[in-house]
């Protein structure tokens, strides 16, 4: 999820505001990464190059493309008046919105260098049962109950077994375990990657990993999805390769909806 946060800062945030959000297209995209870093407004030429190439695959009609970083913004976002409204979400807010924003997945974002995988990391030595009651972070947007029941599928309880604390960043989080102020931090994949380039964190290692899950995803929030958008969304990189190394992605790849439900359930029990 990290990694589709950084790629949507980098290049897909565009200007946003409720003035933008009132007026009609016939298709609006939607950049929900509630909690995500960055300005708006320094990707327009890209996000207008992605939606010029996937126009030129499936008929779109008039489009605009909104990057929002709350809640909020992206539900007035969705709710307005647009006759296809196309969201892309990491996998937290797909499964927490998905029935009250009427989501239809319709792809995953796929960046092939890093999996859906969340991770424990510490000290050396330490176990997920050494670390019981201690102080545990996270930078992550994602709930302690997201972690628990979906990223690592109900088998580790990250806020009932352990002082589960939520801090401002990743790296703050990390800085906390490598000073000895936290026992442990979860990352994502793209996190636990880029633990190599940290000093801080040569002596931390990854003791427990989760299974591997979509990122994001693209949906259709309420009304009918355009025909062949799906095809679409598979096809678009393999038309502006650029575009997407720009973007810092592979494509998009199909999703079973079956395990999306099977998620969902997850997260709900």
């Amino acid at each position: 999820m990290q990694r589709f946060v950084l790629v949507v800062v980098a290049f897909f945030a565009v200007t946003s505001g409720d003035a933008a959000v009132a007026q009609t297209y016939d298709t609006r995209l939607v950049l929900c990464i509630p909690g995500g870093p960055g300005s708006t407004a320094d990707a327009q030429p890209v996000v207008d190059r992605f939606l010029s190439a996937l126009s030129a695959l499936v008929a779109l009609g008039t489009t605009e493309g909104t990057y929002y970083t709350d809640t909020s913004s992206c539900e007035r976002a969705i709710r307005s008046a647009a006759k296809t409204t196309i969201v892309m979400v990491p996998l937290t807010v797909y499964l927490t919105k998905r029935t009250p924003w009427k989501l239809r997945s319709v792809v995953s974002v796929d960046t092939s260098k890093t999996s859906g995988k969340y991770h424990w990391v510490a000290p050396k030595g330490e176990t997920l049962e050494s670390l019981r009651g201690k102080k545990v972070v996270t930078g992550l947007q994602a709930t302690a109950q997201f972690l628990g029941k979906v990223a690592f599928s109900g088998k580790v309880d990250v806020s009932g077994g352990y002082a589960f604390k939520k801090v401002r960043s990743s790296l703050s989080a990390i800085k906390q375990v490598a000073k000895g102020r936290a026992s442990a931090v979860i990352v994502d994949d793209l996190q636990r990657k880029s633990l190599a380039n940290l000093p801080i964190a040569q002596d931390l290692v990854v003791i427990h990993s989760g299974p591997d899950l979509p990122e994001a995803l693209v949906a259709i929030a309420g009304g009918r999805a355009p025909k062949s958008l799906a095809k679409a969304l598979l096809g678009v990189c393999k038309k502006d390769k650029k575009l997407c190394k720009d973007m810092r992605l592979s494509g998009f790849k199909s999703i079973a909806e079956k395990r999306l439900t099977q998620l969902e359930q997850q997260l709900s029990q």
